[in-house]
């Protein structure tokens, strides 16, 4: 069993919005946040905050505080022009989550400082 995490890059300066879901169990889903709170989270807390029922990204990596097995993360995303952030999974609370566990890359591709990755480099690749 592993966390979710949510990872920031501090020398790029962006922000990253995730949108909260309704709260209740929908479908066999759990909400991993209520949109009000970052309750259920831990980590670098500090480098996030809750505006307008999203978490924005400041900095930092931000941890479930339960643990999943197996699952499906649906989430929304807003990514300023030439952001680069990821969505680590499986990984625990130390270390580099890109490579202790895995890191799934949302990536603005199209912008020009992208221009020349490597296929496995674009939005939606996984790392790890």
């Amino acid at each position: 069993m592993f966390r979710t995490c949510l990872s920031a890059s501090l020398i790029l300066l962006f922000a990253v919005a995730v949108q909260a879901e309704d709260a209740k169990k929908s479908d066999g889903f759990v909400s991993l946040f209520d949109g009000k709170t970052l309750d259920g989270w831990q980590g670098a807390v500090k480098g996030y905050v809750v505006k307008d029922g999203t978490i924005v990204c400041k900095g930092g990596n931000l941890y479930t505080k339960k643990e999943y097995g197996d699952f499906t993360f649906r989430f929304e995303f807003k990514l300023p022009a030439g952001g680069n952030n990821g969505i680590g999974i499986r990984t625990p609370l130390r270390g580099d989550a890109a490579y202790v566990g895995m890191e799934i890359q949302v990536l603005d591709d199209s912008a020009p400082r992208y221009k020349k990755l490597r296929p496995y480099q674009y939005h939606g690749s996984i790392y790890g």
